[in-house]
């Protein structure tokens, strides 16, 4: 279950116990005796948006079943008490003051309300990485990198989007991504912060700061496709998702004909400018 509860879900309905049948399509669900009783959590929240049902479990009392459903709600009541308790991260507008409304001659050309969300977008998406750990390589690894991760690789992959929130906040004249792994990271950013973006109901508002305070520039500041462009020397890692080049990280010689280099997962983390290092 996610570790967060979204604003809509009353706790004292979210679980319920049900009569549970093996086949329900061979029963009268009102007449016949059930196999067990079932323990539903209505209305699951996602880390990305959304709830779902969802069945913890099935036992054969009923006494069993109403603990456990007990046992969730406590559980439940927790999370959303944390979340209550949390300070909401607010993030200063004058932290965007190195960034430019006219998106040039300012660093990566961002704009003000871009840079912004893209750092919260990577921050937000550091910590739940972190937090949910190896049950998320599927979700943001190509399967290349699935094949090896080990915990020492998500650690440092992790860091990528860490670094890349950093690089926003206090940004300099080096390349955003400055490896292959942060160039992995960065893509995932641009759209996780399209997709909030999108999602946003209540105003354009990021982390406790209502963007319309920074200054606007309509035509780049929701433009993620340009900027999903511009922000990299090439999207060579892309090929790792395409099926007719599974393979290729181990292809060194197909590597130099195409003139690419680092996508083997062993190297992901090496620097394009090694003289002057990167963050991760």
């Amino acid at each position: 279950m996610a570790n967060h509860i979204h604003a809509s879900i009353d706790l004292d309905d979210a679980v319920t116990v049900s009569p549970y049948w093996d086949d329900e399509d061979e029963h009268d669900l009102e007449d016949d005796d059930n196999d067990g009783w079932s323990v539903e959590l209505n209305e699951r929240p996602l880390p990305r948006g959304g709830v779902v049902g969802l069945i913890v479990g099935v036992f054969e009392n009923r006494a069993e079943a109403e603990q456990q459903a007990a046992d969730v709600r406590e559980l439940l009541s927790s999370w959303a008490a944390r979340d209550r308790d949390r300070k909401p991260h607010v993030e200063p507008a004058e932290r965007w003051a190195a960034y430019s409304a006219e998106g040039e001659g300012t660093p990566w050309g961002l704009t003000p309300r871009m840079a912004c969300q893209l750092h919260m977008a990577a921050d937000v998406e550091a910590d739940m990485l972190r937090d949910n750990g190896l049950d998320d390589a599927g979700y943001v690894l190509p399967r290349a990198a699935r094949r090896v991760v080990t915990p020492e690789f998500w650690g440092r992959f992790v860091q990528c989007f860490e670094d890349l929130a950093a690089r926003l906040a206090e940004p300099d004249d080096d390349l955003l991504p400055r490896c292959v792994g942060e160039e992995v990271a960065l893509a995932h950013v641009i759209e996780q912060a399209k997709s909030r973006y999108l999602d946003m109901s209540e105003g354009w508002v990021v982390a406790g700061l209502d963007l319309s305070e920074l200054p606007s520039n309509q035509e780049l500041d929701t433009d993620f496709e340009h900027y999903a462009d511009v922000l990299f020397e090439d999207r060579d890692f892309e090929l790792l998702w395409m099926p007719r080049f599974d393979g290729i990280e181990d292809d060194e010689e197909l590597q130099q004909e195409l003139r690419i280099a680092n996508l083997h997962p062993s190297r992901w983390f090496l620097p394009f400018r090694p003289d002057e290092g990167n963050d991760s």
